[in-house]
């Protein structure tokens, strides 16, 4: 039978750099929360034990996760289900035992707080994964990342240097046409979307970037003020934003139809003829329009259940309708709605999706008893993680 230790004797062994293991297994299990929290963050905490504890208390906002988190010593098996969400993507991104394919996933996502600077810099990431990073990214740290990672060959590290002159000329408005129509089939996408981005491209060099298998490339084509007529109506379904805002796109019918249904200072009546439009894209805009009257929002819901469940003028009525929803994505929808009342909000923190919950845990309608029961009794520990930080910040203003 274990001994029970003290108060007195438990503080001077949390404090003791050399607290015997045996010790802390037992401190491990306190019913003392402080006292958990202090045995993870113990030198000698093994990592199975910080994965026990790992277990009950995710919810600890920059405590025991942050620990498990950031330890070099945690399984990453441990953190796997993590990966999915973004709030921990850097702190991934920095472990030394984070797989490559882990790494090589993160370095696809948006670069956020020094995100791919990170992975540039870690020596488990593929060495075609370090060449992507550096043939897309603007940014100076991530190229010396690259550089200095030991896992750069040494071709990678030339090419760099290459690759920043044909740059340099592709996004130069004074480089001839020529030269800019050659740099169009240049091997690196951020080289060719330079040049769909420079207003000094010729017509027939951005019709075809215009089919570019990268995105981004086809984005800035979108939004050149000398692409084609024909060429923008091509990119509208895909870059609906982009062409809207060029302002060749005036030129164009469809498109300058396409601008009054996104405006939200298009009178309601004229957006509830445009409810009914023939053109698909014109539906689409409307659904997205918070000026949209509320039957126009009532008919497009089945053809555009997200532009229309994410509308803040959608009524209260038509939300209520989808919470029961068999599609998961259209109770996560209504869940980040802003004016969703209580009531709703309370069955939908009640959802078996974690998801859902999530999304109502990040709702600003959220009211502080129902955060309060989601950190503390929800099944998922990110819900729970989540939840706290909302409901310290409510305490504290």
């Amino acid at each position: 039978m274990r001994k029970k230790l003290s108060r007195p004797a438990m503080k001077q062994a949390l404090k003791n750099p050399d607290t015997p293991v045996e010790v802390l297994a037992v401190l491990a299990e306190d019913k003392d929360l402080a006292v958990r929290y202090a045995v993870a963050l113990h030198p000698k905490t093994t990592p199975a034990m910080l994965e026990k504890l790992a277990e009950t208390e995710w919810s600890n906002d920059d405590g025991i996760f942050r620990r498990v988190l950031t330890d070099p010593a945690t399984p990453f098996a441990l953190l796997e289900p993590f990966v999915i969400y973004e709030d921990f993507w850097v702190a991934l991104a920095v472990r030394s035992n984070t797989p490559p394919e882990i790494l090589e996933f993160l370095a696809t996502r948006d670069d956020l707080l020094g995100l791919h600077a990170a992975v540039a810099a870690n020596p488990n990431t593929p060495v075609h994964t370090l060449a992507q990073l550096a043939d897309w990214s603007e940014d100076e740290e991530v190229h010396e990342k690259v550089v200095a990672n030991p896992s750069a060959p040494a071709d990678l590290v030339r090419s760099i240097a290459d690759w920043r002159i044909r740059k340099s000329a592709a996004e130069n408005p004074r480089t001839p046409a020529e030269q800019l129509a050659k740099l169009a089939e240049d091997p690196s996408d951020l080289v060719r979307m330079k040049v769909a981005q420079n207003p000094s491209t010729p017509a027939h060099a951005l019709a075809g970037l215009a089919w570019d298998q990268d995105r981004f490339v086809r984005e800035a084509v979108a939004g050149n003020p000398s692409t084609p007529a024909d060429t923008l109506v091509k990119l509208v379904k895909e870059h609906a934003e982009e062409v809207l805002r060029n302002p060749s796109a005036d030129s164009v019918d469809l498109l300058a139809r396409m601008k009054a249904a996104r405006n939200p200072t298009t009178p309601a009546r004229v957006l509830a003829e445009f409810a009914d439009d023939p053109d698909g894209f014109i539906r689409n805009a409307v659904a997205g329009n918070p000026s949209t009257p509320a039957d126009a929002l009532t008919k497009l819901v089945k053809e555009f259940p997200e532009k229309v469940l994410k509308n803040p003028s959608a009524s209260v009525d038509l939300l209520a309708k989808f919470v029961r929803s068999e599609d998961k994505w259209k109770r996560k929808w209504i869940a980040e709605h802003p004016s969703l009342p209580v009531d709703l909000l309370t069955k939908l923190a009640q959802d078996p999706e974690v998801d859902v919950r999530v999304a109502v845990t990040r709702n600003p309608a959220t009211p502080r008893n129902l955060l309060g029961m989601l950190a503390r009794k929800d099944s998922h520990p990110l819900v729970r993680y989540l939840a706290l930080p909302r409901l310290q910040r409510g305490r504290d203003s």
